[in-house]
């Protein structure tokens, strides 16, 4: 049963993050195909989302080899391409979430950006 329950929590994190990544994509591309420019709020919401994403799949992808077990750390295991690949993706500044949330939480505040942030 352990293992049953670990999965379906993985599969259900990985359908929540895949529809999240959806939606804000079709938003995006309805303001593209209007014309309309991405607001300097629009962008740091963006860059909050994928930081999320790339957060959520680093958990997912830990998750997935601690329920794969020993076996998921040979060389030869898919799972560990996926761990190991995930964990050196989340690495990029561009996810870095601690710094993405204190920009995105700040314009929630209120808080102008800074005009040299990297959104």
């Amino acid at each position: 049963m352990t293992q049953r329950v670990r999965i379906a929590r993985i599969k259900t994190g990985l359908d929540a993050a895949i529809v999240l990544v959806e939606k804000r994509a079709e938003f995006l591309w309805d303001l593209i195909n209007r014309g309309t420019i991405i607001s300097r709020d629009e962008q740091i919401r963006n860059r909050m989302i994928i930081s999320h994403i790339a957060k959520k799949c680093y958990d997912l992808g830990n998750k997935s080899a601690y329920a794969a077990g020993s076996r998921g750390t040979y060389s030869t295991s898919h799972i560990q391409r996926f761990h190991r690949d995930i964990n050196t993706l989340v690495t990029h500044a561009i996810y870095e979430h601690d710094h993405v949330a204190n920009m995105y939480g700040g314009t929630l505040m209120g808080v102008e950006l800074p005009e040299d942030a990297m959104i």
